[in-house]
């Protein structure tokens, strides 16, 4: 897996720039292995209603670089 995505929705009215994170059933972030399968998921499985889609931001995740 060369990349990973988290996914974050449903902005927060009470602090500007903060969102709810999509989370796997153990309350861990949910982590993609890439954008097309993260959105593929919104799509396919979200929960939230098709005007919310608008809201969602993929977050690309970086890998720490070997030393």
């Amino acid at each position: 897996m060369s990349e990973r995505w988290a996914v974050a929705f449903e902005p927060c009215d009470m602090e500007e720039g903060c969102y709810v994170w999509l989370r796997d059933s153990d309350g861990e972030i949910a982590i993609f292995g890439s954008r097309q399968e993260a959105r593929k998921w919104v799509h396919e499985k979200a929960s939230f209603g098709a005007a919310e889609i608008d809201d969602v931001v993929y977050i690309r995740i970086s890998r720490p670089q070997a030393r």
